[in-house]
């Protein structure tokens, strides 16, 4: 007979990698949901930096992974918003000294 244990996953490495996935989803719309996206994004690394406290203090927890992906996420979240507008300000401060 086969016992399977119960793992207990880290509540907050689960709403980190919803944040994230829902970060690079709200991107998808950038007329109406750049805030909220670059808000998701935020929220998915700080939680996810909490979660990966809280499975270094109890071992018995689960979803490393998890909260690794919700940080990744985050990130990649935050560089798809920023890029183009950090790209466009640096064209407009540097294309005046090119004439």
């Amino acid at each position: 007979m086969v016992t399977s244990q119960r793992v207990s996953y880290d509540g907050k490495a689960i709403i980190s990698l919803v944040l994230g996935v829902a970060a690079l989803f709200l991107i998808a719309f950038p007329l109406v949901a750049i805030a909220p996206a670059v808000a998701a994004a935020v929220a998915a690394v700080v939680v996810a930096c909490m979660s990966r406290q809280s499975l270094r203090e109890d071992p018995s927890l689960a979803g490393a992974r998890l909260s690794v992906l919700g940080f990744v996420l985050g990130w990649a979240a935050l560089v798809i918003v920023t890029w183009p507008l950090a790209s466009s300000l640096a064209i407009q401060t540097f294309a005046p000294l090119s004439r």
